[in-house]
């Protein structure tokens, strides 16, 4: 075999090498015969300006899960998280993201759109709406009459006026004011009022007769626990 023979033989075989080589798992061609499954856990949340919301699911691919990008660009989040690789294949992945709402969020509902990709490029997208009307802090009262611990002595049935200051930051929901022995019960709904305050006020009626009576004030949101009680 002649040097020139020889040199052309040693080149291919160094190509031939350094093609095989080169030929990683990073070449693989992916055939994806479907889209990924994605299921979100809420596709609304209600939420608030300079709060922290979580957007939760579970994604499934049998290809496995290549990445998932959430996008809202008037939030300027634009992320992508990667998921598998060619060597490490994930298939079931619980989705659980944790997004700091900008304080100047406007009063409307804003879509974060949430997309899933395959290792075959397939993808299926969601959008979650966020909702800045949140309700995170409890309704107050103050109660202007009667005083805690008013004593009577009446002969015959004495009214007693009630009034009680309510407030709420987002809006006003269910009252409940109650006494088991004067079988006293009255309840107002402010839902659908738009009213973050209001007075209530009524009479109650005590007997002529001696008895220690609690009456109750209470928010339904919690029933088991007495918002306040007033004892005469």
């Amino acid at each position: 075999m002649t040097t020139k023979a020889i040199n052309w033989t040693i080149i291919v075989i160094l190509l031939f090498g350094l093609g095989t080589w080169g030929c990683d798992d990073d070449d693989k061609v992916w055939v994806a015969d479907s889209d990924p499954e994605l299921s979100l856990t809420a596709e609304e949340i209600h939420s608030d300006q300079g709060r922290t919301i979580q957007i939760k699911g579970n994604i499934k691919d049998e290809l496995g899960i290549k990445s998932i990008h959430l996008n809202i660009d008037e939030w300027f989040l634009d992320r992508e998280i990667l998921i598998s690789s060619s060597d490490s294949l994930v298939k079931d992945y619980p989705l659980d993201y944790a997004f700091l709402v900008p304080e100047d969020a406007e009063e409307k509902g804003h879509i974060i759109k949430v997309t899933v990709y395959n290792m075959g490029n397939r993808s299926v997208s969601q959008n979650v709406t966020i909702y800045m009307d949140g309700d995170f802090d409890g309704p107050t009262m103050t109660i202007n009459s009667p005083v805690n611990g008013l004593t009577q002595a009446p002969d015959e049935e004495i009214p007693v006026d009630l009034s009680v200051d309510l407030s709420d930051a987002r809006q006003l929901g269910y009252f409940i004011v109650e006494e088991a022995s004067l079988e006293f019960r009255d309840s107002i709904s402010y839902m659908g009022s738009g009213l973050t305050a209001a007075n209530y006020s009524n009479t109650v009626m005590l007997p002529a007769t001696v008895l220690n009576t609690t009456l109750t004030l209470w928010w339904p949101t919690v029933p088991a626990t007495p918002s306040a009680a007033v004892g005469w």
